[in-house]
């Protein structure tokens, strides 16, 4: 988890100020620091540091929860940081999770990055991402899923 946290502090303190970020936690259940984006002044980016610092590991990874939460933001992209495999959630399987979240992104068309944290880099090609993801390829190894670009 500190991994998690320390790579997620990095990219959120190095957001310039013209950006709007808003931050979801998750394991068994999705928490939002804020209920909308905020600019990325110094003091919200410090402010959704430390809330990220004083998250806990959960006995889950809800990564379809997650993500689904974040899709109800107003934003460009999501990054989606996660140190497991799907676990736990209304839908745990990588592939039907791509599936799902594609189809309701398809008219957002907000660009969705995954990042594995802890991941291995071995492992197969769940299947592309249509339209939504910006056709990213999604990995799934032993730990958790990767993409590439």
């Amino acid at each position: 988890m500190r991994r998690l946290s320390g790579s997620s502090s990095r990219r959120i303190s190095e957001l310039p100020e013209t950006t709007h970020f808003g931050v979801l936690v998750f394991n068994s259940r999705t928490t939002t620091w804020q209920a909308k984006l905020v600019p990325a002044t110094s003091e919200n980016k410090d402010l959704a540091c430390r809330f990220v610092a004083l998250q806990d590991l959960g006995p889950a990874t809800a990564s379809y929860d997650a993500l689904e939460a974040a899709l109800s933001f107003d934003a460009e992209a999501i990054y989606f940081l996660t140190d497991g495999a799907p676990f736990g959630g209304k839908i745990t399987q990588p592939a039907a999770i791509v599936t799902v979240i594609s189809k309701l992104n398809r008219l957002r068309r907000m660009t969705v990055n995954s990042i594995g944290i802890g991941v291995g880099q071995e492992g197969k090609r769940v299947r592309r991402v249509p339209q939504g993801a910006r056709d990213a390829e999604f990995l799934e190894s032993t730990s958790g899923w990767i993409s590439s670009r």
